[in-house]
């Protein structure tokens, strides 16, 4: 069973080569006296470069999202934020910014649009890297909630993508508590859907599992044992799915969501609590696609 899990994660290498045409000019025939010229080598023998492709059309790859440090110093990508969180940075790579782009930057924050901004970015005729970051005006930390960073080109939609700061998780997915009663209880059945983040359409053949107690759940993917199961389900075509076994309460237990062309969850310790636990324990699991 953790074989299918394991077979939903894949890796992709780009290779890009870079070529330079040299080019060695032909003496001419002198036709003035050769005794008054003088001449030098170069020390590099001359290169020819030619002229850079005329930058027309931005074109964008997919949102993802950066970490900053306390100076402000952008340390490398994330998958999520955790609570308390006081800026997110959306990024998005692209081929080239031609003169005079007008570029539309849309964000919600569970779905109800929160601020917009019309950028004019500095032309640029290669390929790099588009930064653009959310924070509050008197600094304090942003509400937890689903994120989505829309980038416009007029009213064509440029590129698009989402992420969660707080709650349970991991991979820019989330999984959603859902109490309704307050009835304390020692275990409980888990139900619940596994949907597309962006789309909210539900995912079939996706796999639940919960570890045991102190299993790292990574470790467990590459050269775990069934016998390290707690329990476990898979969703059928309305992506809905059950646990087979009871999951005790109040208890920090390893979890993996995974399903083929999303990002697989692993969080370590999601734990569900007592004091507002309801039996059966429904739950909303959200999973993004892979890049």
């Amino acid at each position: 069973m953790n074989k299918q899990l394991k077979s939903f994660i894949t890796t992709m290498g780009t290779l890009v080569s870079l070529m330079a045409i040299t080019v060695t000019a032909a003496a001419a025939t002198p036709k003035i006296n050769p005794d008054s010229l003088a001449g030098r080598a170069p020390s590099q023998p001359l290169v020819y470069a030619p002229p850079a492709a005329v930058c027309t059309k931005l074109k964008a790859g997919p949102v993802y999202w950066m970490n900053m440090d306390e100076n402000g110093d952008i340390t490398g990508t994330v998958d999520f934020y955790p609570s308390g969180t006081p800026t997110i940075t959306a990024a998005f790579d692209y081929n080239c910014i031609p003169n005079r782009t007008k570029l539309g930057v849309v964000w919600s924050v569970d779905g109800e649009q929160v601020f917009t901004s019309n950028e004019t970015p500095k032309y640029n005729p290669k390929p790099d890297t588009y930064t653009y970051m959310l924070f509050k005006k008197d600094a304090s930390a942003l509400d937890d909630g689903d994120y989505e960073a829309d980038f416009y080109l007029g009213e064509s939609l440029l590129t698009t993508g989402t992420v969660t700061i707080g709650n349970v998780v991991t991979n820019s997915t989330s999984l959603t508590q859902t109490n309704n009663e307050t009835e304390t209880l020692t275990d409980v059945a888990v139900q619940g859907t596994v949907v597309d983040s962006r789309s909210k359409k539900p995912i079939d053949g996706a796999l639940v599992v919960v570890l045991n107690e102190g299993v790292d759940a990574k470790q467990w993917l590459n050269n775990g044992s069934d016998s390290d199961v707690l329990a476990y389900a898979k969703t059928d075509s309305t992506g809905s799915f059950e646990l087979n076994e009871r999951i005790p309460v109040d208890t920090a237990l390893p979890w993996l969501i995974g399903a083929k062309g999303y990002q697989t969850i692993f969080d370590q310790s999601f734990k569900i609590d007592s004091a507002s636990a309801t039996d059966p324990y429904p739950m909303t699991i959200k999973l993004v696609r892979s890049k």
